[in-house]
């Protein structure tokens, strides 16, 4: 992490004869927004017709590699911070069931946040290592981290801010 993105790619896998072409229509503009927001277009992509829906973004970049931030550069007594509240794949596979219309607004906040703060973070000299763990979760990131480099070990504040069942945020992930 660290680069200056580029262009984007769009992965879209949609069930054609199930969803309305308006819909699939929206969440292809919906990834437009994003990287209009992040300053870079949509240079193509991949689609398919699938079972259930999916959508994507690859982005390309350039990094200085002397800013070049790694997740398994971590050191001994660095910090752990987190960007976004846990539990973002338990929510949105949440979508699959009946949510309140606050939970969804918060899962829609969440996950169309860009992560530009790393751009900045990497640059500086006592941020030795930078991930997002966006698809597979806080322990897998960190089991990662320490089978790589077994002197790192994971400590969660209890303030971290995770997702909780009945809507909103609450303070107290743990590993």
């Amino acid at each position: 992490m660290g680069g200056r993105p580029l262009f984007a790619l769009a992965l879209v896998a949609m069930p054609v004869a199930a969803l309305p072409v308006e819909t699939i229509r929206r969440v292809l503009e919906g990834g437009e927004s994003a990287c209009r927001r992040a300053g870079i277009p949509v240079a193509g992509g991949h689609s398919v017709d699938a079972v259930e829906p999916i959508y994507g973004l690859v982005v390309v970049g350039v990094v200085d590699p002397r800013c070049l931030k790694r997740n398994s550069g971590a050191q001994p007594g660095d910090v752990v911070v987190l960007g976004k509240p846990l539990g973002v794949g338990v929510y949105g596979a949440a979508v699959r069931q009946q949510i309140t219309g606050t939970q969804y607004r918060e899962l829609i906040d969440t996950t169309t946040q860009l992560n530009t703060p790393g751009i900045r973070l990497a640059t500086l000299a006592g941020v030795h290592a930078l991930t997002d763990v966006t698809g597979f979760g806080k322990a897998v990131a960190v089991r990662f981290s320490t089978r790589r480099m077994p002197y790192l070990s994971a400590r969660f504040s209890r303030s971290a801010p995770v997702y909780t069942r009945h809507g909103g945020t609450k303070r107290g992930a743990t590993l």
